[in-house]
């Protein structure tokens, strides 16, 4: 019986994180695991693309949990991929939950892997939470990665806006739209309409008006910009 080598594992792996093959990917892995010296960093990455690609978030969180109750610490790239696929596929609770123990967990050295960076995974796992209209739970997770000085984008600013929207809180899309005068993020077209629109729920039409004048030259097709202050 022929032995799975790293190198033949890798490249298995490798095929099945194109091809979105996770069935595969779980059973080279599971080779692997009995293997001499066992799965690699990157044996586990790519995996974890596969499972992306199929958006097979079980086998994700799965192998997650495998790897954290070992001896070793994820890489961020594990959890980006895994944090990513949850957020994507709706798992708001359990990607906001790996995100956090990333922080916790992961060294922040200089290293590309490691990187002390989190906005980019904030912002998807604030997005899920505002597609699935969660807007405690969004307003919450915004105002934690502030303290964190986390610069969230547009994208996520608007989603929390509509979420808040379609639950008919008036008074946090003004809320939120504070924080984005206070993360100093360039307001767009589909902001401004929430905040109009929730400025005329509130009967607010001294507001409204000092909002309209504020925004009077505004390029609401600005690229968004977020300054550290």
């Amino acid at each position: 019986k022929k032995e799975l080598t790293l190198q033949m594992g890798l490249a298995g792996l490798d095929s099945c994180a194109i091809s979105g093959n996770s069935k595969i990917a779980s059973l080279i892995i599971d080779v692997m695991k009995s293997s001499k010296n066992g799965p690699t960093m990157l044996a586990y990455v790519l995996a974890m693309k596969a499972y992306s690609k199929a958006n097979d978030w079980q086998s994700a969180v799965k192998l997650f949990h495998e790897i954290r109750s070992s001896d070793c610490v994820p890489s961020r790239k594990v959890y980006r991929e895994v944090i990513s696929l949850c957020a994507k596929t709706g798992q708001w609770r359990i990607s906001a939950a790996i995100l956090k123990d990333l922080i916790e967990s992961v060294p922040q050295t200089s290293s590309a892997d490691f990187s002390p960076n989190y906005d980019f995974l904030w912002n998807i796992v604030a997005g899920s939470m505002a597609r699935a209209e969660r807007w405690v739970e969004v307003i919450q997770f915004i105002n934690e990665g502030i303290n964190m000085k986390v610069c969230f984008d547009q994208r996520t600013m608007t989603s929390a806006m509509y979420a808040c929207s379609i639950n008919k809180q008036w008074q946090k899309i003004l809320e939120l739209e504070n924080i984005r005068e206070k993360l100093a993020l360039v307001i767009t077209k589909e902001m401004s309409g929430f905040v109009i629109e929730a400025c005329k729920e509130l009967n607010d039409s001294e507001l409204e008006d000092n909002f309209r004048k504020k925004m009077k030259g505004f390029n609401l097709n600005s690229e968004s910009k977020c300054e550290s202050g």
